[in-house]
């Protein structure tokens, strides 16, 4: 877990960053996804806390999913200590790590290694999320499906869970209000996965703002170069910020 903390805080919310990694590249946080969105974000006030989760080819599961509850149990645990508030936890995720934060609102299976301590006896829903060109279904057979993340999560050990794990069909609730971003053109995680999802949660009547940009393809996090589609989607994350103030979540 790496923490980003402001200079000034200027609100006891969090965010919880789960960067991608198509459940197979990690432990490097991605700089666009991982440190300049932290460092904008903890520029605005706000701490940020950056889950380091295991990953690994041919069905990583549990890992992954085990390590993004205790990252969250974690924060909560701690939140006193950081002079947060318990529930005002915003997880936001990328690609799969978008699913792996869409997991915790949506799978509740029980996973080994779990129950260790009074850490994991915490919640791991976060109250809010916001995930950024998701991997939302796992449905294979989809031409929107992030196939290397499926494989790469459950292999053939845990293929089994895949029906569970389409969350645009089982995402039930409680799950939060949620913010979602994706690029129209994304060709590694179709739009469908955002497009899908948000109408998931219009019928769970769960409140949902998302922004679709025409370009700008898959992994962009806060992507320094500057071009005329970065310098147009660049400004998602700006609307993160405000979306978060529209929730009471920053000054």
């Amino acid at each position: 877990m790496l923490h980003y903390k402001p200079d000034e805080v200027k609100t006891d919310a969090a965010v919880y960053l789960v960067p991608g990694s198509g459940y197979v590249n990690n432990p490097i946080i991605p700089t666009q996804e991982g440190d300049n969105v932290a460092r904008y974000l903890a520029e605005q006030g706000i701490n940020v806390f950056v889950c380091i989760y295991r990953v690994g080819k041919d069905g990583c599961y549990p890992q992954p999913i085990l390590d993004g509850r205790r990252g969250i149990r974690w924060v909560r645990y701690n939140a006193e200590k950081f002079g947060i508030s318990a529930n005002k936890i915003v997880s936001l995720g990328y690609s799969a790590g978008g699913h792996l934060c869409a997991s915790l609102v949506s799978f509740h299976n029980k996973l080994e290694g779990e129950g260790v301590d009074e850490i994991d006896e915490i919640s791991y829903i976060p109250d809010y999320q916001a995930l950024c060109y998701p991997v939302i279904s796992f449905d294979t057979e989809k031409k929107y499906t992030h196939a290397g993340s499926v494989w790469h999560l459950l292999g053939e050990a845990y293929k089994t869970l895949i029906p569970e794990m389409c969350f645009e069909r089982t995402a039930d609730i409680p799950v939060p209000p949620t913010f979602l971003f994706h690029n129209f053109d994304d060709a590694a995680v179709g739009v469908e996965n955002s497009l899908l999802y948000a109408v998931r949660l219009r019928e769970l009547g769960v409140p949902v703002e998302m922004h679709v940009y025409p370009h700008g393809g898959h992994g962009v996090g806060i992507n320094r170069d500057d071009t005329p589609a970065n310098r147009h989607n660049g400004d998602w994350v700006c609307r993160l910020v405000q979306w978060m103030k529209y929730n009471g979540l920053s000054g």
